[in-house]
């Protein structure tokens, strides 16, 4: 019987540790996003409040590092504290800089904020992205998290967006043999 747990350095470059970490709605803030419906729905329950809420699975492209550009770390995160007073603080962005490494795409991502939800759940799959700038305001309602939604495009946010046109294609296409190929299983 060999002994599998001894690895010697030469073997660790073939594997890296998973992370606990994973992007979050956070890491898109001021960002202009385009987003894709993979027909994929669910819920959860908040580990805050215990009450259940909805979600929809997407492709979410990051086409731009927002109006401040794009820093590595001084990400605000709000978090409910014992008491259900909300802090905040910093973490690292961990959706790397477009204008650095190109446009970055966040398959399965899951949207559950209200204002995205509701438009992002209800577009057909395949269908062209929903575009626009993602955005957050503190909640009239004390202890609860901030709204997250997303803005119509500027015209400015056009021009960006329509560097991207052929990558849309290539996605909206893909999700719709995805969609194609399930219907047929």
């Amino acid at each position: 019987m060999t002994d599998t747990n001894t690895t010697t350095p030469a073997e660790d470059e073939y594997f890296d540790s998973a992370t606990s970490e994973f992007p979050a709605k956070e890491d898109l803030n001021f960002r202009l996003v385009a987003i894709w419906n993979t027909g994929k729905t669910g819920t959860r329950k908040s580990e805050a409040s215990g009450d259940s809420y909805s979600y929809v699975e997407t492709v979410t492209l990051v086409l731009d590092d927002g109006p401040d550009d794009w820093y590595a770390t001084n990400i605000k995160r709000m978090a409910i504290d014992g008491k259900g007073d909300p802090t905040t603080g910093t973490d690292d962005c961990l959706v790397p800089s477009v204008r650095l490494n190109g446009p970055q795409r966040l398959d399965d991502f899951q949207w559950s904020a209200t204002g995205i939800y509701s438009r992002a759940s209800k577009r057909k799959v395949g269908d062209k992205p929903m575009i626009g700038r993602i955005n957050s305001k503190k909640n009239a309602k004390k202890g609860f998290s901030d709204a997250w939604s997303i803005a119509e495009m500027t015209e400015d946010d056009k021009v960006t967006a329509r560097k991207y046109v052929g990558l849309f294609r290539e996605i909206s296409a893909e999700m719709q043999n995805k969609a194609d190929s399930a219907a047929f299983e």
